[in-house]
């Protein structure tokens, strides 16, 4: 059987694509090239929209795939850069090639992989490639570093409080006042939740249009950009971690903030108690990680110590995060005896209807494979948007505040996403699933004596055989099983 004469082409960001270096555009130069040298078996090998700065592409992997079946004699590719952005990655890669007798054609750079000398040289110009492309990430660090230190706006998304007018932070007349709002409640009452509580009671809303949280309060009350200031280099590669070497330079644009008043709120920040009450009373709460509100906010454990003349007597809850710490939903503390008995006596019912149902093999399987798969390709993408957001970034073609936004976000949906691929992976495992019906069946078992179990007992049981529960406004119970 002929070899196989590889066209190998990729692109990484739409700047490329603009640039013209598309891949059908590369595609087109393989081919008249193949052409010109008369290669009879071609195959084009495409990755449209992945990076080059690991081998997790889909049609590298085909073309690793191949070369390691020995079925490809000629790999092309337009510039060698398109195989690996660094220099040992490309010499790994020709490594391989030359195992396998392999020769690599770049159309842009000549060299001819089968000989001494075009191998120096092609270890010449990856490496000149690289150094290249870590030169351009230092020259848009630095440009971005003057630009802050003239006090000039870098880009990105105007912090809340502003608007951006000809490239210049200008303050937005309504913004500002929630601003000044923020930094006076919380002289008033330095609490980060009474605040959060305060404005979305209020129906102020984020830029986003979303309700404020406890997170975003705190950002906004210690961003130096209230007092006519701006840091710079307070994140590191899209970290949510803020660096305290960051540095900070009088801005151009006006303060909404007196400074006196920020250095007050940072003093109230910096000494304020950070521990949560009912930490320091240890409850186990059997449901803790597995209910959640009907209004999409997760409930949460909070528990009320109460002086007596025996001392401390302990009020356990069950609460809406949402209710809690933005004051967004109605549905009030729940008691967590009252919660967990009416779970238990609910998982009892469905657990032997459950079972009974196995047995009897009236309802067939449900296989979530189909979405695992889908969640699995959210992933990918999801990495995807990550990896084309840090070539931007390097290539200059973003500003540093819109990438590290951006990547924030990614961040939040790729944590969701893996968090729903391991529920399907565990929904699905062999041995979970036997795991899961011998809990099942104990609880049938057991019956009503379930509530006599201690917590510790009943948690490990309800981690076993419960998905999820949703409580509703009204207090009614939706809880889902896993499938056996």
């Amino acid at each position: 059987m002929a070899k196989i004469q590889a066209l190998y082409s990729r692109c990484s960001t739409d700047m490329q694509r603009d640039k013209g270096f598309s891949v059908p555009r590369q595609k087109k130069w393989l081919e008249d090239e193949a052409k010109h040298r008369k290669f009879s078996n071609i195959r084009h090998y495409p990755d449209d929209g992945y990076s080059a700065k690991d081998y997790n592409r889909p049609s590298f992997k085909r073309l690793l795939s191949d070369i390691e079946n020995d079925a490809i004699d000629v790999v092309m590719v337009y510039k060698g850069d398109r195989i690996a952005r660094n220099t040992v990655g490309f010499l790994e890669f020709v490594d391989l090639c030359n195992k396998h007798t392999i020769e690599i054609i770049s159309l842009s750079e000549k060299f001819d992989t089968t000989t001494p000398t075009g191998r120096l040289t092609l270890t010449i110009l990856a490496s000149l490639a690289e150094w290249e492309r870590e030169q351009t990430a230092d020259r848009v660090s630095d440009a971005m570093w003057a630009k802050a230190e003239k006090g000039d706006f870098c880009g990105g998304q105007p912090p809340y409080g502003y608007d951006i007018k000809d490239k210049c932070l200008i303050i937005n007349p309504t913004e500002s006042a929630i601003i000044k709002l923020i930094y006076d409640s919380f002289e008033d009452d330095p609490f980060f939740r009474g605040v959060t509580r305060k404005l979305n009671a209020l129906g102020y809303r984020t830029k986003r249009g979303t309700t404020f949280a406890q997170s975003t309060v705190k950002r906004l009350l210690t961003n130096v950009v209230y007092i006519g200031k701006q840091s710079y280099g307070k994140r590191a590669g899209g970290s949510k971690t803020i660096r305290k070497d960051a540095s900070v330079f009088q801005a151009r644009h006006e303060a909404i903030i007196t400074e006196e008043q920020f250095n007050r709120v940072r003093y109230l920040i910096k000494n304020k108690p950070h521990e949560r009450r009912d930490r320091k009373y240890p409850v186990d709460y059997i449901l803790s990680e597995l209910v959640r509100c009907e209004c999409g906010g997760s409930i949460v454990t909070y528990t009320q110590p109460k002086k007596t003349k025996d001392g401390v007597k302990l009020y356990p809850y069950y609460v809406c995060h949402n209710y809690q710490s933005k004051g967004t939903c109605k549905r009030k503390k729940i008691p967590k005896a009252y919660l967990e008995q009416q779970v238990l006596e609910q998982v009892r019912k469905e657990a032997k209807l459950k079972f009974e149902e196995q047995e009897a093999k009236d309802i067939p399987k449900k296989n979530p494979q189909e979405h695992l798969k889908r969640v699995e390709n959210t992933i990918r993408g999801i990495k995807a948007h990550r990896v084309r957001l840090i070539d931007a970034l390097a290539e200059g073609s973003l500003p540093r505040d819109l990438v590290v936004s951006k990547m924030d976000r990614f961040t939040l949906e790729l944590e969701d996403a893996e968090n729903q691929r391991q529920i399907l992976i565990a929904e699905n495992d062999p041995k979970e699933k036997q795991e899961r019906g011998a809990v099942l069946e104990r609880v049938n078992k057991l019956n009503g004596d379930i509530f006599s179990l201690s917590d510790i007992d009943k948690k490990a049981i309800m981690r076993q055989i419960i998905k999820s529960i949703v409580v509703s406004k009204t207090g009614e119970i939706e809880i889902d099983l896993y499938e056996l």
